[in-house]
């Protein structure tokens, strides 16, 4: 009896356009390790742990919200030791520059939000700083906007009724 195997990624697919090989990527990339990598940090972790730091705390006791606090902080914390681990003889996340970088990138901007210090992660902080931090397209991305973001929070009484006033009979 045969195994069945699995399907290449489609060359429509976001996997096969991102995480290609080309004779221009060096050996060490790996589109496995690309896909690998863009999964890793994609979940939802850093979703809860900016709710339980962030917006939770408005409305709740700190105290009641320490187990999820503790929860996704320390998952984060095992996350950036993963990054930290694998830039270690690397630039990029998959080797060369791909989707990996550019999708982890922006989770980790909210360091601060999951009470995390990227001093304690020397090969993150230096590709979040420098490999990926000064491209000027990132510079350039980071600015689009900037006046118009709020700081974090819930501030009014409209934007408490949108995120916790909805049902399911607001869509009928």
């Amino acid at each position: 009896m045969s195994r069945p195997t699995r399907a290449p990624p489609s060359r429509y697919s976001s996997q096969a356009r991102s995480c290609n090989t080309s004779p221009r990527r060096p050996a060490s990339f790996s589109r496995r390790t690309c896909a690998a990598s863009t999964r890793c940090c994609s979940g939802s972790t850093g979703r809860w742990a900016n709710h339980f730091n962030v917006y939770a705390p408005q409305f709740n006791p700190p105290e009641g919200l320490k187990y999820g606090q503790d929860r996704y902080s320390n998952e984060v914390n095992r996350l950036f030791g993963v990054l930290n681990k694998r830039l270690a003889d690397r630039e990029f996340v998959a080797g060369a520059i791909s989707i990996a970088d550019f999708a982890i990138w922006p989770w980790v901007v909210g360091f601060k939000n999951f009470n995390q210090k990227l001093e304690d992660f020397p090969n993150l902080k230096r590709w979040f700083d420098k490999s990926m931090g000064e491209r000027p397209a990132v510079i350039k991305g980071k600015a689009v906007g900037l006046e118009l973001r709020p700081k974090p929070g819930i501030n009014t009484d409209e934007q408490r009724k949108i995120l916790f006033g909805q049902t399911a009979s607001v869509v009928r």
